[in-house]
C-alpha cells in the first residue's frame, strides 16, 4: 500500500507482466481485491498487489506491505508472507491476538521463516480490550519471555494494541467499550 493520487491497484505477475487499474472510489477498490483474492488461481500467479490511496500518511515513502498471515488455508499465503518480508521489509510487524496467544501456527512459521528477519521485527499484542485489565501485563509479558525462550531474542519489541482506546481518543464517541463476556471470544 503506497500514496497515489487516486486509487489505484497494480497487479505484478509472476512473469513480469504488470496491469494498473483506476478506480473512482475506495469501495470499487475493494471489491476488485475480493475477487482477486476468491479466485486462487489467478492470486497464485500474482508477484505482488500494489494498492495506491491518496492518503496523505503515505506521503513520506512509507509503503506498508500486508501480507497473508501465518493462519491460513493455502500454504502458497506463506511463500508470499516470506518472500515480501525477505525482498521489500525494513520494519516488520508480526501482530499476536491476545485472545490466542502464540499459537503453535505463529511459533512454527516464525521459526522456519523469520530467524534471518527477527533483528526488524516489532511484536503487537492486538485485541488486548478484549482481555481483562488484570490480565493484560501478564499477557504482555507471557509473550515477550516465550519470544526470549523460543527465538533467543534478548530484547523483543512488544506493544500492545487497544483499537477502542485509540478510537476513542480520535473523537469516535459513540464507540462502546465492550462487555467481555458479551463481545469478545475469551
Amino acid at each position: 500500500i503506497e500514496y497515489s493520487e487516486n486509487y489505484t491497484v497494480t497487479l505484478k505477475f509472476n512473469d513480469g507482466y504488470e496491469k494498473k487499474y483506476n478506480f473512482d472510489d475506495f469501495e470499487a477498490l475493494k471489491s476488485m481485491l475480493y475477487q482477486i483474492n476468491e479466485n486462487s488461481e489467478e492470486a497464485k500467479a500474482l508477484h505482488s498487489v500494489c494498492v495506491g490511496l491518496p492518503s496523505k500518511g503515505f506521503l513520506e515513502n512509507i509503503r506498508v506491505i500486508d501480507t497473508p498471515g501465518t493462519n491460513v488455508e493455502h500454504l502458497w499465503h506463506e511463500d508470499v508472507t516470506v518472500r515480501a518480508l525477505e525482498e521489500m521489509s525494513d520494519v516488520s510487524v508480526v501482530l499476536i491476538d491476545a485472545t490466542q496467544v502464540l499459537p503453535e501456527s505463529l511459533i512454527r512459521f516464525v521459526r522456519n521463516n523469520l530467524e534471518p528477519v527477527l533483528s526488524q521485527c516489532v511484536f503487537v499484542v492486538t485485541k488486548i480490550d478484549c482481555v481483562r485489565k488484570a490480565e493484560r501485563k501478564g499477557i504482555l509479558k507471557f509473550v515477550e519471555i516465550k519470544l526470549q525462550q523460543e527465538f533467543e531474542i534478548e530484547e523483543p519489541v512488544v506493544i500492545p494494541y487497544d483499537s477502542l482506546d485509540i478510537l476513542l481518543k480520535h473523537g469516535f464517541r459513540d464507540v462502546d467499550k465492550p462487555d467481555l463476556e458479551a463481545d469478545c471470544e475469551l
